[in-house]
């Protein structure tokens, strides 16, 4: 039976099968539940303001936006945002999707780690960067969102026990730390300084268990 929250279902669809399978078969299972919350985190969200938004696409934006930090599409030049958003791209292109729709995942995927940008553009977009800061930032987020709500999320898709910027992750663990450190380095500094009660948010993205 298809998981249903507060009225937000993962689409059943064969393009969300695929994509879920992608990521399956690239990242551990710590971060596939990690981009599974982001989803529902964001769909919520648009649910909660009223945001009209096509939940397919959210789903292939949620899903992909950390695959660039697995080893088998990770990189050493480029942002691990970049890195995800040009797999999305690649994968969206090839199943065929509207091209305006493939540059909206990507944009999404690119931009989710900057909020102060991605919150005034298209909702996938701006959806997507708050259900991300939604699960890492968690503590600040809890009036948000209504506690069975948020333990039913994370009875299906619970926080794991792998931190980010360790060895765990994948074999080649130093690489996408640090493209890593460098996407955290451009963070914008005023949300770097948010106290979230146990340290800034770069001891929260370094340290946080998917």
């Amino acid at each position: 039976m298809m998981l249903n929250i507060s009225g937000v279902r993962i689409p059943d669809s064969a393009l969300a099968q695929e994509v879920a399978g992608l990521v399956h078969g690239s990242a551990s299972s710590s971060m596939f539940d990690h981009s599974t919350r982001v989803f529902f985190f964001a769909a919520l969200m648009g649910q909660k303001n009223h945001i009209k938004f096509e939940p397919e696409l959210l789903y292939c934006a949620s899903m992909l936006h950390y695959i660039g930090l697995t080893s088998r599409h990770c990189s050493v030049v480029d942002r691990y945002e970049v890195c995800g958003a040009n797999v999305a791209k690649n994968f969206l292109d090839r199943y065929g999707l509207k091209s305006e729709d493939v540059e909206i995942v990507w944009a999404a995927i690119a931009l989710h780690n900057i909020g102060d940008i991605a919150r005034h553009m298209h909702p996938i977009i701006s959806l997507l960067s708050a259900g991300f800061e939604m699960d890492v930032l968690w503590p600040v987020h809890l009036a948000s969102i209504h506690p069975k709500i948020f333990d039913s999320i994370l009875q299906s898709h619970p926080y794991g026990h792998r931190r980010l910027g360790s060895s765990s992750i994948n074999s080649s663990g130093c690489i996408c730390n640090r493209a890593h450190e460098k996407s955290i380095q451009f963070a914008n500094p005023k949300v770097a300084e948010r106290s979230v009660g146990f340290g800034s948010v770069f001891d929260v993205v370094r340290n946080a268990a998917w």
